[in-house]
């Protein structure tokens, strides 16, 4: 049986206080989240609410629009192809109504909001600056710094809009924008010197201070294990930081060396380290500017212009130390 467009609209919530927000019913926002966790109770965790009340919601939806949505033969409970239907038209739906409401939005000079995530690194040297030149243009600007993946899963999730981020994964629902390279140093206490030239992983093996790594959970941390499982290399581990400025800390105080970047170490008080350019077959860390498909473009592009702008005014002061 087919769905009749009529029931559909039925459902629709009758006021959007926020472009995106609050624009379907609960049944249909409830439908929404089933689909794409995949699982009734997975959707009852993310809603906070009882599997009970996620079964009886969408066993309204079906009886109101008049076709099984899911089959309870199978387990977890499968979608139809009339609710594969129903999702595609209502995420067309969700998204072409967020884009004329930041339309109306723009007409009525009501500046729109913008959630943006940022790696340590790259919020502390251009966060400042970005809100600076973003403030005359955006309304409610939301920053947040967490490690690349916990910001690419905000971005697929839809608690963020647009993230500065590193590492190579991609989405679907999501456009990826090449910012830059961001090379590598070693980085030691300032009172450990070294008179080789070329410094590499396999020479400081034996240089008496213990390797501080970065946390698995961060894209440094990610590289630096690839790098060090394809090249069989191993240092004890005594210290997992996620932050680069613990790392650049214990770096100071003595505890070991580790390596960081050019956008970590220009946000950090240098007198503190020794540095190093690394002469390894280390590949620099990419940099990406990463936004949600169905945010605005106007102001995606506008935050990306910006976002470009600093890092590349921010490589023309490196060039020039």
């Amino acid at each position: 049986m087919s769905i009749n467009q009529k029931d559909i609209f039925k459902h629709f919530s009758s006021s959007q206080e926020v472009a995106g927000e609050h624009f379907f019913s609960r049944s249909f926002s409830v439908f929404m989240k089933v689909m794409e966790e995949k699982k009734f109770s997975a959707a009852a965790v993310k809603l906070q609410l009882t599997q009970s009340s996620i079964s009886q919601t969408i066993a309204g939806l079906e009886r109101s629009l008049g076709v099984d949505l899911f089959n309870r033969e199978s387990r977890p409970p499968q979608p139809t192809k009339e609710a594969v239907k129903l999702y595609e038209a209502l995420k067309e739906s969700e998204k072409n109504v967020s884009q004329i409401l930041v339309n109306i939005q723009y007409e009525n000079l009501v500046k729109p909001a913008v959630r943006i995530g940022m790696i340590e690194s790259a919020g502390k040297v251009i966060a400042a600056d970005l809100c600076k030149q973003m403030q005359k243009t955006l309304g409610l600007v939301s920053l947040t710094s967490e490690p690349s993946g916990t910001l690419m899963e905000q971005l697929k999730e839809g608690s963020l809009d647009i993230a500065v981020l590193a590492g190579e994964e991609s989405h679907e629902d999501i456009n990826k924008y090449f910012l830059g390279e961001d090379p590598w140093y070693f980085i030691f206490p300032k009172e450990f010197t070294l008179n080789q030239e070329k410094l590499t992983f396999e020479k400081l093996k034996l240089c008496g201070l213990p390797f501080i790594y970065h946390s698995k959970e961060t894209a440094d941390g990610g590289l630096l294990n690839e790098y060090f499982r394809k090249h069989n290399l191993y240092f004890p581990k005594v210290f997992e930081i996620q932050s680069n400025a613990f790392v650049y800390d214990l770096v100071g105080a003595g505890l070991g060396w580790s390596v960081s970047h050019m956008l970590g170490l220009m946000s950090h008080e240098k007198n503190t380290l020794n540095i190093y350019p690394i002469s390894d077959d280390f590949n620099p860390r990419k940099i990406y500017f990463c936004v949600r498909k169905d945010f605005d473009v106007r102001i995606s592009n506008l935050v990306l212009d910006c976002v470009r702008g600093l890092i590349e005014s921010l490589r023309a002061v490196k060039h020039d130390q």
